[in-house]
C-alpha cells in the first residue's frame, strides 16, 4: 500500500530504486513518483519546508534522475514532473545538486524518443529560472552547445536566454560571458538550421548585456550569417517591414520614360524596320527543309495553270518518291494514266512563273539544266542532292537503372564504413547498413579487404572487454542498450551468409565478440538473446580450417571474462561456498536496472553460454578426424579441472559435458585421467562417460 504521508512516500522511494525496474515494480515506482509530485503542488506558498524532507529528496535525486531516462514514457513523464516540482520548490537548495541534475537531463533530450525530449527540456527551464545564480549553471548550459547530439544543441539556445535575462546583474564578466561568447559563437556556426535560429535569438539578449563581446561574435560570422543576424526579428535595430520592403521595391524599380507612348512607337518602328531587312535577305537564303515541303505534284493540268518561270533561281518543290526499279522504267504505262514524256514536262515548267509573293517554305536553289539531269524519265524527281551533315558522335550506351542503383548503393556502403570508423553511426544507421547487406547479397562487396575491415569495424563497435565493466551511464545508447547490439550481428550473419568463401579476419574473433555480447545483455530481450544463440551455432557449425585457432580465440576470452567478473566483485565470488544460493537465485537479475548490476549474477551465464560455445566445437572436431595439439590438450585439462574446482552446484551439468567432450578428443584414454588430481573428479567423469556411452 502507498503511503499518504510524505515520509512514507520518501521511504517507499528509496526502498524501490534500491531494486531494478521490471515490470512488476516501474508501475509502483511511478505512482509514489506522481504522489511526491502532489505533496509539492499541494504546499502552501511561503511555507516552511521541514530539513529532514529536504534532506531525503535529495538522498534519492540521483535515482530520480535515471528513471527520468527509462523507456517507459509515463515513467519518464512522472520522473520529469517531480524535478520540475523539486526546483521550483527547493530553488536555491538544488545548487549543489545542479552536477547531478543537468548532465542527466541534457543527455536526456538527447534520446531517441520525442515526448522524453521535451519533458527533459521543461525541467532544465524550470531549474534555470528557480536555481539562483550559479557558474555550474552557466558551465552546463554552455557545455550543452557543443553537445553531439542535435536536441541539446537545439534547445540550449533558450536556456541561455533565461539565464541572460534572469541572472544578468548577478553574471560575471570576467568569467561568465567569455563562456556565453563562445558558446553563442558555436550555435551562430553550427551545421543545424534550427540551432542557428535559435541562438540568434539568445545573440541579441547577450548584445544588450555585453555590446563588446557581441560585435567580435558579429564580425568573426561570415557575410551570410551576418546579414542572416541583422535580419533577425529580436534585433532591436531592425527596420520595420513595411519600410524595408518599399525601401527594397524603391531600388529595384526601373526609371520610366518620358512619354511612354513615344518609346511603344519607337519599338514598333524598330520591329518594322528589321522584319523588312530580313525579307530582302529571305530569297537570297536558302532556308532548311522542313517535312512538310515533301508533298506529291498535282495533275499536269494543275501545272499548266502555274505562272511561267522566271531565269532566276526559284523555289521548288521537292519531292521524295521510291526509286523505280528497272522494270518499271521501261514500263511507264503501267503507273495506270498517259504520261507524257519528260522533255515536255520540263518544257511546261519553264513556262511558270514565280508569284510575287510566296508563302514562307523551305526551298532548294536548282537551275534548269540541273533540274532536268536530276529527274528520272517517266518519274518525278527521285533524290536530292543535299549538304553532308555533320554528325555528333556516337553516344555510349546507356547504363541500365540496376547498374545505377549498385553505385548508389556501393557509395552508401563507404559512408556507412567512414561513421563506423569515426563510430558515430546511430541505432538508425546500423538499421539501414543491415538492410543494404540484406537486399544486395554479395553484390556490393567484390575485394576481401573491403569485406575484412567491415568485418573488422561491426566486431569493434559492437563490444569489447572494457564493456563488462562500464556502468549503464556511460553507455552509448542509454535507451536501447542491446538495439546496436542486435543489428550488428544480424549484418555479421550475413555477410557469412553472402561470402561463404572468404573467412573471417582473425579466427575466433566472432564467437569471441558473441561471448562478451552475451555477458553484457545476460538478461536483455528474447530476440537479443535468440540473435547470439543462433549466431554461435551458425558459427560453431560453419567452422573449418580454422578450427583449431578458434578453440584457443573462445578459451582465452572465457578466461579473461572470468577473471574480469571475479576481481571487479570482492565480495560474492564463485569460490564462495555460501553464496552460492544467491548466484544462482539471481542468475536472471537485470543488467538494465538504474543499479549497476552484480557481476556475480551474470558470471554463471556466462560460463555456461562459453561452455556449450566449447562443447560444440569439440564436436566439430571430432567429426572432421582432427586432432589437438598437445598444448591446447593441456589447456584445456587444466581448465576443465579448474570448473571442477569452483562451480560445485550451479552450472556442473555443462561442465560435466564439457569433460565428456574433452574425454572424446583426448587420446589415449589413460593420458586423459593423468589430467585430473582428485580421485572424486575422476570417478565422476568416468560415471558420466559411461552413461553418455550407454545405448540405454
Amino acid at each position: 500500500m502507498l503511503g499518504k504521508t510524505y515520509a512514507d512516500v520518501l521511504n517507499l522511494l528509496h526502498y524501490e530504486f534500491t531494486l531494478p525496474e521490471t515490470e512488476e515494480s516501474w508501475k509502483k515506482r511511478q505512482h509514489l513518483l506522481a504522489q511526491l509530485s502532489d505533496i509539492f503542488e499541494k504546499r502552501k506558498d511561503n511555507s516552511t519546508i521541514p530539513t529532514d524532507f529536504v534532506q531525503k529528496v535529495k538522498a534519492i535525486l540521483p535515482h530520480i534522475v535515471t528513471t527520468a531516462g527509462s523507456e517507459r514514457t509515463t515513467l519518464s513523464a512522472q520522473a520529469c514532473r517531480a524535478l520540475k516540482n523539486i526546483a521550483k520548490h527547493f530553488q536555491t537548495q538544488i545548487q549543489s545538486q545542479l552536477d547531478l541534475l543537468l548532465p542527466g537531463l541534457i543527455a536526456i533530450c538527447g534520446s531517441t524518443k520525442t515526448v522524453n525530449q521535451k519533458n527533459a527540456n521543461d525541467a532544465i527551464i524550470i531549474i534555470c529560472e528557480h536555481a539562483g545564480y550559479s557558474p555550474r549553471l552557466f558551465y552546463h548550459v554552455c557545455a550543452a552547445f557543443k553537445d553531439n547530439r542535435i536536441p541539446p544543441r537545439t534547445y540550449a539556445p533558450e536556456w541561455l536566454r533565461i539565464l541572460i535575462d534572469t541572472y544578468r546583474s548577478q553574471m560575471d564578466r570576467e568569467k561568465d560571458s567569455p563562456a556565453c561568447e563562445k558558446a553563442i559563437f558555436q550555435g551562430l556556426t553550427d551545421g543545424q538550421v534550427k540551432v542557428r535560429e535559435n541562438t540568434r535569438a539568445a545573440f541579441w539578449r547577450f548584445y544588450s548585456y555585453d555590446p563588446r563581446a557581441a560585435r567580435a561574435i558579429l564580425d568573426n560570422l561570415n557575410t551570410h550569417a551576418q546579414k542572416a543576424l541583422k535580419a533577425d526579428p529580436h534585433n532591436p535595430d531592425r527596420p520595420s517591414l513595411a519600410t524595408a520592403a518599399s525601401q527594397l521595391n524603391a531600388a529595384n524599380a526601373p526609371a520610366r520614360p518620358k512619354s511612354a507612348l513615344a518609346s511603344i512607337k519607337a519599338q514598333n518602328k524598330e520591329r518594322m524596320a528589321q522584319s523588312q531587312e530580313s525579307s530582302q535577305q529571305r530569297g537570297l537564303t536558302p532556308e532548311p527543309m522542313k517535312s512538310d515541303d515533301f508533298k506529291i505534284f498535282g495533275s499536269m493540268d494543275d501545272a499548266e495553270k502555274k505562272p511561267t518561270l522566271l531565269s532566276a533561281p526559284v523555289r521548288r518543290r521537292i519531292v521524295a518518291t521510291p526509286m523505280p526499279s528497272a522494270s518499271s522504267a521501261q514500263r511507264p504505262e503501267s503507273r495506270g494514266r498517259a504520261v507524257t514524256s519528260a522533255s515536255s514536262v520540263a518544257k511546261d515548267n519553264t513556262a511558270n512563273t514565280v508569284p510575287e509573293t510566296v508563302p514562307k517554305s523551305s526551298y532548294e536553289t536548282v537551275t534548269k539544266s540541273s533540274y532536268e539531269t536530276i529527274k528520272s524519265d517517266g518519274k518525278e524527281n527521285a533524290m536530292v542532292i543535299r549538304p553532308r551533315k555533320k554528325r555528333s558522335p556516337k553516344r555510349s550506351p546507356r547504363r541500365s537503372p540496376e547498374h545505377d542503383r549498385l553505385a548508389s548503393e556501393k557509395k552508401t556502403l563507404m559512408m556507412a564504413m567512414e561513421a563506423l570508423r569515426r563510430s558515430s553511426l546511430d541505432a538508425l544507421g546500423y538499421r539501414r547498413l543491415r538492410k543494404l547487406i540484406e537486399e544486395n547479397p554479395g553484390a556490393l562487396i567484390i575485394r576481401y579487404a573491403q569485406y575484412r575491415e567491415l568485418f573488422e569495424l561491426l566486431i569493434n563497435n559492437m563490444v569489447s572487454l572494457d564493456m563488462i565493466t562500464e556502468s549503464r551511464e556511460k553507455r552509448a545508447n542509454i535507451n536501447h542498450p542491446a538495439y546496436n547490439t542486435h543489428t550488428i550481428l544480424i549484418t555479421l550473419v550475413h555477410l557469412f551468409q553472402q561470402y561463404p568463401l572468404w573467412p573471417e579476419p582473425q579466427p575466433g574473433m566472432t564467437l569471441s565478440a558473441l561471448l562478451i555480447a552475451r555477458c553484457n545483455h545476460s538478461s536483455s530481450y528474447a530476440s537479443v538473446l535468440s540473435a547470439i544463440d543462433d549466431g554461435a551455432f551458425l558459427l560453431c557449425s560453419h567452422t573449418g580450417p580454422t578450427l583449431l585457432p578458434t578453440i584457443d580465440a573462445v578459451l582465452d576470452t572465457l578466461e579473461q571474462i572470468e577473471y574480469i567478473l571475479t576481481t571487479n566483485d570482492p565480495i560474492v565470488t564463485p569460490k564462495s561456498t555460501d553464496t552460492l544460493l544467491h548466484n544462482s537465485l539471481q542468475s536472471l537479475a537485470s543488467d538494465f536496472g538504474p543499479e549497476k548490476p552484480s557481476f556475480a549474477n551474470r558470471l554463471p551465464i556466462v560460463m555456461d553460454f562459453g561452455l556449450k560455445i566449447l562443447n560444440a566445437l569439440l564436436i566439430r572436431v571430432v567429426s572432421r578426424n582432427e586432432n589437438l595439439y598437445e598444448i591446447q590438450e593441456d589447456r584445456l585439462a587444466a581448465f576443465a579441472e579448474h570448473l571442477l574446482a569452483t562451480y560445485t552446484s550451479i552450472i556442473k551439468r555443462a561442465v560435466m559435458n564439457f569433460c565428456i567432450n574433452l574425454h572424446a578428443v583426448i587420446k589415449p584414454e589413460p593420458r586423459f585421467y593423468k589430467y585430473f588430481k582428485k580421485e572424486s573428479d575422476k570417478n565422476l567423469i568416468h560415471y558420466y562417460v559411461d552413461v553418455a556411452g550407454s545405448p540405454y
